[in-house]
């Protein structure tokens, strides 16, 4: 079979995934729009249906070759999918399990998208990742909350995780990314299926006997929390990242410097032009006081988890500044002291973050 026939499958497969997801978020929408307790859940479940209906149409006319495939076209389409999907995920586990902290993590996210505005290599891979450990987050939150609520959180773990593994394969040129996604799209089918099942007594289930959660066994417990821990620090080390070459590249536009973009590679670093310049350490420490600022307005106006968070900032974002610090001129001695302070902020965050989490307070004020 041609190249050209293989895909073709693969482009009616796909097409079949998203048309069923498309038609049983509908489904769902049709059958319970009338209940006020699951109303506003099932009007989300509907405008992700309507984004996988056009996945969909874009799949067939793919397959009928009326339009020209192109995976970067793809990869910017699915992208795109994957932040709205997101977003509405996040307002349906928001709804049931009303963390009202949770949109700490939103900001990140935002700070992220932001930096799509500005010249970057690898930022859709980058992106793709950090919607899927978004993603990975709110379905641990909703494990974690209610016993009734635990088999659609197991079943969006397994989802995300496998996604966000997938979308690391690609960033390293492994596998295609239509043929991943597919699978992916399959498997958020099946989460689909289960969260329907659910759906007509799941709020009354998770609001009302959050109280009653039944004993999990130890090990369980401590792998949810262990990855819980371990996404949380992820997901803050790319938002740092992104925040630090971020104001670089903001302050280089301030001082007018010549176009350059963020690089997201093996060493991540901001390309920019700034000959006309004759001293650039402004632009050197933009990338530094950015996350560090943030990281001091969290740790003050925030309660234990967000002073948790701001910790891993000032942690990431001092090792990550070790080399802007040489540039600056500053001395081995300095920079040491520097990235010793990064490494116990780090421990102190990480540590805290497991002290609220074992006292069950990751989201108190």
């Amino acid at each position: 079979m041609s190249k050209r026939g293989k895909m073709n499958w693969i482009f009616l497969i796909n097409f079949a995934i998203a048309l069923a997801i498309a038609l049983l978020l509908g489904l769902n929408f049709f059958r319970y729009y009338k209940n006020r307790k699951i109303r506003e859940t099932v009007n989300y479940l509907l405008f992700i249906g309507i984004l996988y209906f056009f996945a969909a149409v874009f799949s067939f006319l793919w397959y009928l070759d009326i339009l020209k495939y192109n995976s970067n076209d793809f990869l910017f389409l699915y992208a795109l999918v994957i932040l709205v999907q997101s977003v509405f995920l996040f307002m349906i586990i928001y709804s049931i399990s009303n963390n009202k902290k949770m949109f700490y993590f939103l900001f990140f996210y935002a700070v992220i998208l932001i930096s799509f505005f500005f010249p970057v290599f690898n930022f859709f891979y980058l992106f793709i990742i950090t919607s899927f450990l978004l993603t990975l987050l709110f379905f641990i939150d909703l494990s974690i909350e209610s016993f009734h609520c635990r088999k659609t959180g197991y079943f969006g773990i397994f989802y995300s995780s496998l996604s966000l593994l997938f979308c690391m394969l690609l960033l390293f040129r492994i596998g295609d990314i239509f043929i991943l996604s597919s699978i992916s799209n399959l498997l958020f089918l099946g989460l689909i299926v289960g969260f329907s099942r659910e759906l007509k007594y799941l709020h009354l289930e998770c609001r009302k006997n959050k109280e009653k959660k039944r004993e999990s066994p130890f090990f369980l417990v401590f792998l949810r929390y262990l990855v819980f821990i371990l996404v949380i620090t992820n997901f803050v080390f790319i938002a740092t990242i992104v925040i630090h070459e971020f104001g670089h590249l903001a302050v280089s536009h301030f001082y007018g410097c010549g176009e350059g973009q963020i690089v997201y590679g093996k060493d991540i670093h901001t390309e920019i032009l700034c000959s006309e310049i004759p001293d650039n350490s402004p632009v050197i420490l933009g990338g530094f006081l950015l996350p560090f600022i943030i990281a001091v307005f969290l740790f003050i106006i925030g309660g234990r988890f967000i002073k948790d968070i701001a910790l891993l900032i000032a942690g990431f974002d001092l090792i990550a500044s070790n080399k802007d610090f040489f540039d600056i001129g500053l001395s081995g001695n300095i920079v040491m002291a520097a990235l010793i302070a990064g490494v116990l902020c780090l421990i102190a965050g990480i540590f805290m973050l497991i002290k609220s989490r074992l006292g069950g307070q990751y989201f108190a004020p």
